[in-house]
Formats: structure tokens, sequence, C-alpha cells
């Protein structure tokens, strides 16, 4: 994605190339202009030649999320995951996603589009996702010693509650000029 918000960059100093990407979860999907798993890819380039500093994630908290509902589709464990409440909440709901979409496909799983807004704290994160097949979540998250994420409780608002704020990498509107050449929005 050319126009995402990471962008490409080239740390002269450390011969670094950054190039951001748009990545895949594996059980959700976004809209084809959205940036739901921004990724970026480090090369070193040096006199010697160029280095794959490989890929990685901008959104672990997301992965971790991605990494539970698959093994709830697959019927995998989840306690390193997730606590007991979030299993129990989301099993059902997602094991029935599964039937839906193996419908289509039987080798497919999804839990449809997702959107996601992610506010780390201290401890953690917070993540407030909306999917089609699973409505909107809010999702508690402490890290972990290696530096991942465990997904403490989740909960699933309803009405006005059920809205989360706008996703986090969705790049700026374009500015405009009107007629008389002053920018507008």
């Amino acid at each position: 994605m050319i126009d995402q918000g990471n962008g490409t960059s080239f740390d002269e100093d450390k011969g670094v190339l950054t190039i951001g990407q748009k990545g895949d979860f594996r059980t959700m999907y976004d809209c084809g202009q959205c940036i739901e798993r921004p990724m970026e890819q480090r090369v070193l380039i040096t006199k010697d030649g160029v280095e794959d500093l490989g890929v990685r994630s901008l959104v672990p908290e997301m992965d971790a999320i991605d990494e539970f509902l698959w093994r709830l589709s697959h019927r995998l464990p989840t306690a390193d995951l997730a606590s007991t409440q979030a299993a129990q909440l989301l099993r059902p709901q997602v094991l029935q996603a599964t039937r839906d979409s193996r419908k289509i496909d039987k080798n497919f799983y999804s839990v449809g589009m997702v959107s996601d807004t992610t506010r780390r704290t201290k401890p953690g994160a917070e993540v407030c996702m909306d999917a089609d097949e699973l409505g909107t979540l809010i999702v508690q998250m402490r890290r972990t010693a290696d530096g991942g994420y465990f997904i403490t409780h989740i909960a699933q608002p309803s009405g006005e509650a059920a809205a989360c704020p706008s996703p986090a990498f969705y790049p700026p509107p374009p500015e405009t000029t009107s007629t008389d050449g002053t920018p507008s929005k």
C-alpha cells in the first residue's frame, strides 16, 4: 500500500531501507483500501550487498487475536493465549462462523471483515474491533514475558456502546483545494 502511514524510508546512518506493506490475517480480512495489518520489511544496504532483515507486523495485538481465533476455529488449545472467560465467550460464535465459512469452501475460515482500534496501556493493550460474524469486541490484553500478549478478558457491548472509534491506521483524508486556492477537507 503506497499510501500506508508507515510508507517507505531510508536511514542513511544505518543503511536500512524500511518498506511499508499490507499484510493478511488468517481469520479475518479488511476492505481493499484499508490497512488493517500494517507490516514493515527492513533491508540493510551496504557496499558489499543487501541483507534482508525480515518483515514484522506493526499490530502484535491483532496478531494475538488472530492466533486465538484460529485456534478456536480449529479446536486447538488456547490456555497459553487467552483466559477461560475469553475462550468460553467466543468459542461457540467462532465455531458457528467456521461452519458458515466452510459452506462456501471446505478449507475456508473467516470471522468476516474487521476493523479495529488499539490503545496501548502500561500493562498491555485494549482493542476495540468489529467483525462481521462476531460483532463488536472489547479485548483486554496484558504483556507477556516474551513481549507478546495474553488476552485477559473479552466483552461484547451492545447498543450505542458497540461502536469502535475510527481505526488508527487509516490514512488521513486527502486535502483538496477550493476554487479560491485555500485548502479544504
